[in-house]
């Protein structure tokens, strides 16, 4: 075998912080600012790296095999029938420009059906918040690995002092390929990626980097924003439903000014155990929750009629404080510190390459006493430039050159109104679940676009659904409910 085949042909563009500038970059600035590079993969794949794995039988000795793959851990409590589970993480750079520089470990958690096996890369995003079969792996049973997004807890570099400008699209791209390339040494069968919400952009984003890495993308409601704050997510609020859905949005909106102008009988009732230092205190966490109520509401609620939290189960204007605050519990809870602290990568990311959703204010600005800014969420003393310029690359890659992915949303998502554009001529596909929320899957989609969605994937995949499998009991647990 020629060593060339392990050296990536791909460019990826990493695209310089500015921040330290204090400026946003021009356009005609990006040439200069953009610095394409081949990636050089032969130290983490290579023919005496195969040889190795040849020459073990066992799954747990050929991972051994993979020299950037470390602290392998087989776990055996609370493990699916069919599969075993490891534990490990992979050494990564925390510059893929200077790939001898500073290095961090990446947490991974791999599923093992068999190295005949297709494999399903499930991004979510952020840290591993639980440790399962997602939906796509156990349908198909395939293999599953997880990933723990770098700067999120289980991958957060630890030498020296933080270094956000290199909490990237480009970079986490970069952090998806070499785990990649270790683990197709053994897994050798189809890959295909997918995640939900910032999992999807996740998955997404490193197909425009290495488009040739996977068979196939499914993304699952995920949005593609172009501001820190983009107004397209508050036109969508106060559209969302159409006519069926005035009075329930009206209702929203008048419970908003009900919290904020009787918030010292729910202040009182925020737990006395909890900080909410990182925002500036409990009254400005509660007014933040406030503010964000039609959002929330419509991301992760009111898809079924047996939802607990409805149209139909809104609580009245008049109601007494102890119904209003459980209404509330269930719908938006207030987030303390603990809480708030897991997604300040999140928001470093969104306040400069992501984007992210707006809320309408003025309905309420007479009552509201803070400031409300998502910068107050990402990481502090941290200059945090907005630039579109990401984003805007993705949008033209997705409407000229991607190919081979699958968007699962949901009508009622506010986060729908950042659909990413798709080429339906280039093997891609857009399905939208009826009065579906944030939790949409393709479970959830008609009978006749499930099966659309089922034929598409078994043909990346190279493997067909089992029968006895499409519609099973065991449905994985849902990620936490967040703002994405």
């Amino acid at each position: 075998m020629k060593k060339s085949v392990f050296k990536s042909s791909v460019a990826i563009a990493l695209l310089f912080n500015l921040t330290a500038c204090g400026q946003k970059p021009h356009q005609s600035e990006l040439s200069r600012l953009t610095t394409a590079i081949v990636t050089n993969d032969s130290d983490i794949a290579n023919e005496s790296i195969l040889a190795c794995v040849a020459a073990n039988a066992d799954i747990a000795s050929k991972l051994t095999c993979l020299p950037s793959i470390k602290n392998v851990q087989e776990v055996f409590a609370n493990v699916p029938a069919g599969y075993r589970r490891f534990d490990m993480t992979i050494e990564q750079p925390v510059d893929h420009l200077y790939p001898e520089g500073r290095k961090f470990s990446q947490k991974l958690i791999l599923w093992h059906r068999g190295e005949s096996e297709p494999m399903i890369l499930h991004a979510s995003g952020y840290k591993i918040f639980n440790e399962q079969l997602y939906l796509l792996a156990d349908r198909w049973k395939t293999n599953q690995i997880q990933v723990s997004h770098r700067y999120f807890t289980g991958s957060e570099p630890t030498q020296g002092e933080l270094d956000w400008s290199k909490m990237t699209v480009a970079q986490s791209a970069a952090d998806f390929h070499r785990i990649v390339v270790s683990l197709k040494q053994v897994y050798t069968k189809n890959w295909v990626n997918n995640g939900g919400s910032k999992g999807g952009m996740t998955s997404v984003f490193f197909r425009r980097y290495y488009p040739n890495d996977l068979s196939g993308t499914v993304a699952d409601v995920a949005p593609l924003s172009f501001a820190r704050e983009d107004s397209r997510y508050i036109d969508f609020v106060d559209h969302v439903g159409g006519d069926d859905m005035a009075e329930c949005r009206t209702k929203l909106r008048d419970l908003q000014r009900v919290f904020l102008t009787r918030r010292t009988e729910f202040l009182t009732r925020m737990p006395a155990n909890t900080t909410y230092d990182y925002l500036g205190g409990p009254d400005v966490a509660f007014e933040h929750t406030i503010i964000s109520v039609p959002y929330a509401f419509h991301q992760y609620h009111n898809m079924r009629p047996t939802d607990a939290v409805s149209c139909g189960t809104l609580p009245p204007a008049d109601a007494s404080a102890e119904i209003l605050w459980n209404w509330l519990q269930k719908t938006n809870a207030v987030s303390g510190d603990e809480q708030t602290k897991i997604f300040v990568p999140y928001y470093y990311q969104a306040n400069t390459e992501l984007g992210g959703s707006a809320d309408r204010l003025d309905l309420i600005a007479d009552l509201l006493q803070h400031p409300y800014s998502a910068l107050m969420y990402g990481p502090k003393n941290t200059p945090q430039i907005y630039a579109d310029d990401v984003m805007r690359d993705m949008e033209h890659w997705l409407k000229t050159e991607s190919q081979g992915i699958m968007y699962v949303y949901g009508e009622s998502d506010p986060w729908t109104a950042g659909m990413f554009p798709f080429r339906p001529e280039a093997d891609s596909f857009r399905f939208t679940v009826p009065k579906g929320n944030h939790s949409s899957k393709f479970t959830d989609l008609p009978t006749d676009t499930k099966a659309q969605f089922v034929d598409t994937l078994s043909r990346w995949l190279g493997k067909q659904m089992p029968v006895e499998f499409m519609a099973p009991a065991y449905t994985p647990k849902e990620d936490p409910q967040i703002r994405l």
